[in-house]
């Protein structure tokens, strides 16, 4: 039987989200700690978008390095012209807001 994969969710890392959430946009220093526990507990795998608000760019600031990580692109504007530009450059922009050279 193989290991389970878990991936943490951080939305609410950049963002009031989800339906239940009382308590709104988790603190910088909440997510050095939640992080620090997802390390320990074997999570190694963090979800993240460029459409979670400033998620990106708070896990960059706590740091991140360790963990693989997963994060989607807006929607192609109708009006783009060079996709593969407009692609590029998105990428390039959730790197230096995550602060790593990849994700996958």
């Amino acid at each position: 039987m193989s290991t389970p994969m878990i991936a943490l969710g951080t939305a609410q890392f950049g963002m009031n989200y989800g339906i239940a959430n009382q308590s709104g946009q988790v603190p910088s220093d909440e997510v050095v700690r939640i992080l620090a526990l997802a390390r320990s507990e074997g999570i190694d795998t963090l979800d993240t978008a460029m459409d979670y608000g400033n998620s990106e760019t708070c896990l960059g600031e706590c740091g991140v390095a360790g963990f693989n990580i997963i994060t989607k692109l807006s929607a192609v504007p109708d009006d783009a012209t060079d996709v593969e530009g407009w692609v590029r450059g998105k990428v390039q922009a959730c790197l230096q807001r995550l602060r790593v050279p990849a994700v996958r």
